[in-house]
């Protein structure tokens, strides 16, 4: 397959080789609580995916005349490859805070949890059991959200041994693995003969434009969102500059991606699907085609949204969120409008037809995105940020490939717009240097910062530092990093050992996960679990969440109070925490499944009652 690559092909994927296997190999040294064999398995899942995505993502361009240039892959792969580490070390505070390393070791010492993460696992833990997708925190009520990246997600961790919430951070850092090595590759495909040099210079401006805060990935849905927006913005921008002809096939491919977009990430595929819409009506304004392909995804939008419960109502004004728009929006429309801009003096530039539908179905996208936050008040600002940064993502793929364009375009051009096409690559580092959310490039102190990696060649200290306030380091075994181990994964912790005896009542009685229900007394959750687990009482209203996506099984009463977020308003209030006492007035057995009920935490005493 190699010998049908251009030059500047053949570097990228050498490059995506080396820097898949310096992360692996990460994987395998930081991750110490799984098996070397499982860290391996896992990964070669994602590996798999990749090498998928990577097929689809070449065979799908139509063929370009291979350069004949010969040279020296290996450097310019090596210099691609540092470029990567660099970024995959980039990560946002925010965002490890949803990742810990070590998520159940940090539960266990009493150091707490993000509620967000509590309630995708939860979510995921739902999949594994049951096949769809619920929070689980009074029976299993369906809640649709993001659920294709969910579905992903328990599908790889249903194919090893590996504990949904011990495995969280591993997976993180295997799909930052993996949108990073698929980024590479779409500047492979979308660059074909330019010249290394010119690529490198590309991938330096652009990749960390792409990545920004992180948000791609770090928002728990959009991960497999991104993954599938990268892998099709080729044949995209191949339709849209007259590369890839508007035929059935391809028309039905698109039916289909969009969908499965919005089902990882709603957002995301709206933005695609709008942006496409307009591109492709711009392109064959009388097509019926494109028209019923069109009109399918809005019945799949009107339909797919209305699964989704609204709880709330946006309190700013229309004037306030006009003010938030035009500020910035933490930065998401900042770089929506340096993004038009881009496109703006590519498109005069070039002259090009491509060019002026790229940033023509950009603008007008975006003008109906912002009327449509201002009109419809049930879209909050964390709404608003999700669809600019869907936006942002996709166009900022476009505009890539349109900059590419520039170079590859083999026509004469007026002598004034050529003097401009030259230094159109200055002009974009000029606004997005200025603009864009760039990602925090941080080698020395990474993705793993509150696991204190440099304690790796400093095996006997401590290896958890004062920021995140772990003060029972006497509660951790620090062995010689040459005896391959940070930590004692294996001792009786309160969490672990309530978990595993929990699956001791199930095994015994012949029963699995699906076949009970959990119960909780409300004064376990007010005082042996607060003050296990979170003695700063700051997490209470995701104790049942956390709770279910350690655990995996179906909580009953495992509610606070409703609230608006993380599913909770699904719920009525008689799934709010209870007594003991007030459990036991009635029927054990009246929710038709055997119920395990906790009454101490430490160490563990269950209760069984079978129905």
């Amino acid at each position: 397959m190699l010998d049908k690559l251009t030059s500047t092909q053949t570097s990228c994927f050498f490059a995506v080789v080396f820097f898949f296997s310096i992360q692996i190999s990460y994987a395998v040294l930081v991750f110490q609580q799984f098996r070397i064999l499982d860290v391996l398995f896992i990964s070669s899942i994602f590996l798999l995916l990749l090498t998928s995505l990577t097929i689809l993502m070449i065979i799908s361009q139509p063929k370009v005349s291979v350069s004949k240039e010969k040279g020296n892959h290996i450097a310019p792969a090596i210099f691609l490859t540092l470029l990567l580490v660099l970024l995959a070390n980039s990560t946002s505070d925010q965002f490890l805070k949803y990742y810990p390393t070590f998520p159940m070791l940090q539960a266990d010492i009493g150091r707490g949890w993000h509620q967000d993460s509590a309630y995708h696992v939860s979510i995921i833990q739902s999949i594994l059991r049951t096949g769809f997708p619920s929070i689980s925190q009074h029976e299993d009520p369906l809640i649709i959200y993001h659920v294709l990246s969910h579905y992903i997600d328990a599908t790889m961790l249903g194919l090893t041994s590996l504990e949904p919430w011990d495995s969280y951070g591993l997976l993180f850092h295997l799909k930052e693995t993996l949108v990073l090595s698929l980024l590479l590759v779409f500047f492979a495909v979308a660059a074909e003969n330019l010249k290394p040099l010119l690529l490198f210079s590309l991938v330096i401006l652009f990749l960390p434009a792409v990545i920004g805060s992180w948000h791609l990935i770090g928002s728990q849905g959009e991960w497999f969102a991104t993954v599938l927006t990268i892998a099709i913005s080729p044949v995209i921008f191949g339709i849209i500059s007259d590369r890839i002809p508007i035929s059935p096939i391809n028309l039905g491919l698109l039916l289909i991606a969009i969908p499965l977009i919005a089902m990882a990430k709603v957002s995301a595929g709206f933005c695609v699907a709008l942006i496409l819409s307009i591109s492709l009506i711009l392109i064959k304004p009388k097509s019926a085609s494109i028209y019923f392909v069109i009109f399918s995804w809005a019945l799949f939008f009107v339909t797919y949204s209305s699964f989704f419960a609204v709880a709330e109502t946006r309190s700013q004004s229309t004037l306030w969120l006009v003010k938030y728009i035009l500020a910035g929006a933490d930065g998401f429309s900042k770089t929506a409008f340096s993004l038009i801009m881009i496109s703006f003096l590519i498109s005069y530039l070039s002259g090009r037809r491509k060019n002026q539908i790229v940033f023509a179905s950009g603008i007008l996208s975006l003008l109906i995105l912002i009327i449509v936050f201002l009109i419809h008040d049930k879209l909050l600002r964390p709404d608003l940020n999700a669809f600019l940064r869907g936006f942002n993502l996709f166009f900022l793929l476009l505009v890539i490939q349109s900059v590419c364009s520039l170079f590859l375009d083999k026509v004469s051009i007026p002598d004034t717009k050529e003097i401009g096409t030259k230094f159109i690559a200055f002009i974009c580092v000029f606004l997005l240097a200025g603009a864009l959310i760039l990602p925090r490039v941080n080698l020395w102190n990474p993705n793993l910062n509150f696991v204190a990696r440099l304690a790796l060649l400093h095996p006997n200290e401590a290896v958890l530092p004062a920021n995140l306030g772990y003060k029972e380091t006497s509660i951790l075994s620090v062995n010689r990093f040459s005896e391959h181990s940070v930590f004692d994964f294996h001792s009786d912790q309160p969490f672990s050992h309530l978990r595993r005896s929990v699956r001791e009542v199930l095994a015994f009685n012949n029963l699995t996960e699906s076949d009970v229900l959990l119960f909780i007394p409300r004064e376990v959750y007010t005082g042996e679990f607060r003050r296990l687990f979170d003695p700063d009482s700051k997490l209470s209203f995701s104790y049942g969440l956390v709770t279910s996506a350690i655990i995996g099984i179906p909580l009953l009463h495992g509610i606070e109070a409703i609230r608006g977020r993380y599913g909770l308003s699904d719920y009525e209030p008689s799934a709010e925490w209870t007594s003991l006492e007030e459990f036991f007035r009635d029927d054990v057995c009246r929710f038709g499944k055997s119920v395990l009920v906790v009454t101490v935490i430490d160490p563990a005493k269950i209760d069984f009652y079978p129905c």
